[in-house]
C-alpha cells in the first residue's frame, strides 16, 4: 500500500482565474490561494513557496515579525488561521480556520515539511 502524498490542486473559479489549495496526506492542513489571472503566476508562486515555507519563521498578530517570508497566525470570529506572507509582503495564501492556535500551528508545521516534496494535481484539465 502506497502512502498518500500531500498535493497542490490547481484549480480555476467561475471568471477563470486560477489559484491552488494544499491538502497534506493526511487533509489535515488545508490553504486556498489567492487569485492568479494567468497559469505562469500560479506556477512561479508555487515555485516560491517551496522556497518560502521551509525558512519561514512563525509568527502570531502579537509578535514583532522580521523579515519575510513568514507565517502569520490570525483570529477572527471563525477560528484561527494562518497565512504565508512572501518575500516581497504579499499574501501568499490563507488557511482554513483551526480552533485553536495550537492547532493551527500544527498546521503550518506539518506544511513546512511537507511542502518541498507536494505533488501537483491539475483540475483545471478537462
Amino acid at each position: 500500500m502506497f502512502a498518500k502524498r500531500a498535493v497542490f490542486e490547481i484549480k480555476q473559479n467561475p471568471v477563470g482565474n486560477y489559484y491552488f489549495t494544499f491538502h497534506n496526506s493526511e487533509c489535515k492542513t488545508t490553504v486556498i490561494s489567492h487569485s492568479f489571472s494567468n497559469r505562469s503566476e500560479l506556477e512561479s508562486c508555487l515555485s516560491n513557496i517551496r522556497e518560502a515555507a521551509m525558512i519561514a519563521d512563525i509568527y502570531n498578530c502579537y509578535m514583532q515579525r522580521g523579515s519575510p517570508p513568514y507565517f502569520i497566525m490570525e483570529s477572527d470570529k471563525e477560528g484561527i488561521t494562518f497565512s504565508l506572507i512572501g518575500f516581497r509582503g504579499e499574501i501568499i495564501f490563507s488557511s482554513v480556520p483551526y480552533l485553536k492556535e495550537v492547532q493551527c500551528k500544527e498546521a503550518i508545521i506539518v506544511l513546512k515539511t511537507s511542502v518541498q516534496r507536494a505533488g501537483i494535481v491539475d483540475l483545471t484539465i478537462d
